[in-house]
């Protein structure tokens, strides 16, 4: 392969980045096309590394084909795409600065209830009524009649009439009356269901002051993730060489 540069390897467009599409997520907005301008801005007049004369075959052009892209971005993910996964999960980590202490518990627990019950009764009633009747009646009873002569005040006694009645009743009345009475009941109840919790403690367990977390925080975001990943790219395809 005559050129030995980067620019005369991997094209502008549809390039070396639109062939790995490695997927970014939100934070980062940015886009395959966007990153092959980037990455040849910074490292087009780098020497290629053997790697691309290895996968070009043709001798009379420098430039790789699309299907040489593509088989140079399948073995750079091969080789750094479990790297990158890792580095983008701590660029996506939401934390809190000043603090360096955090737990959080999530615990869950099933429960199940089986409540069986049953009840019963029973009961006995009586009645037992007695009623006496007793009476007795009797009277006496007397009628005299009496005339009077001719201009005469004087009564005479013509007639007596008496008598005697008498009336005697008796009796018992019994009422009698008994039962039995039972009655029995019987429930069942089953609960099934699942109790959850979650808390998260955070703070600062005192051995690094506020402002030493806020300069690491600062120092953290210096670090640039998008170049991190193009140097890994870079120095595969090429070698620290620059070419005039």
């Amino acid at each position: 392969m005559k050129a030995k540069k980067i620019k005369d390897c991997l094209p502008l467009v549809n390039g070396i980045w639109t062939k790995i599409n490695y997927q970014f997520p939100e934070i980062f907005d940015v886009d395959a096309s966007q990153l092959d301008v980037l990455f040849l801005s910074n490292w087009s007049m780098r020497t290629a590394a053997p790697i691309l004369r290895m996968i070009h075959s043709d001798e009379d052009t420098s430039m790789l084909t699309e299907a040489e892209l593509t088989q140079l971005a399948d073995i750079i993910n091969g080789i750094y795409k479990h790297k990158w996964d890792k580095l983008m999960a701590v660029a996506e980590m939401e934390y809190d600065p000043i603090h360096n202490y955090q737990d959080h518990l999530v615990e869950s627990i099933e429960y199940s209830e089986d409540v069986d019950g049953s009840k019963s009764g029973s009961g006995t009633t009586s009645k037992n009524d007695t009623e006496t009747h007793n009476m007795n009646n009797s009277g006496t009873s007397s009628n005299q009649d009496n005339i009077y002569g001719f201009n005469s005040s004087t009564a005479v006694g013509e007639g007596n009439n008496s008598g005697t009645n008498s009336n005697l009743e008796s009796g018992t009345i019994t009422d009698v009356q008994s039962g039995t009475t039972s009655n029995s009941e019987t429930s069942s109840n089953d609960t099934t269901g699942e109790r959850s919790r979650e808390y998260t403690k955070t703070g600062n367990i005192g051995n690094i002051s506020t402002q030493k977390l806020l300069n690491e925080e600062i120092d953290l975001w210096k670090y640039n993730f998008i170049h991190e990943i193009m140097r890994d790219v870079a120095n595969f395809v090429s070698l620290p060489i620059y070419e005039q």
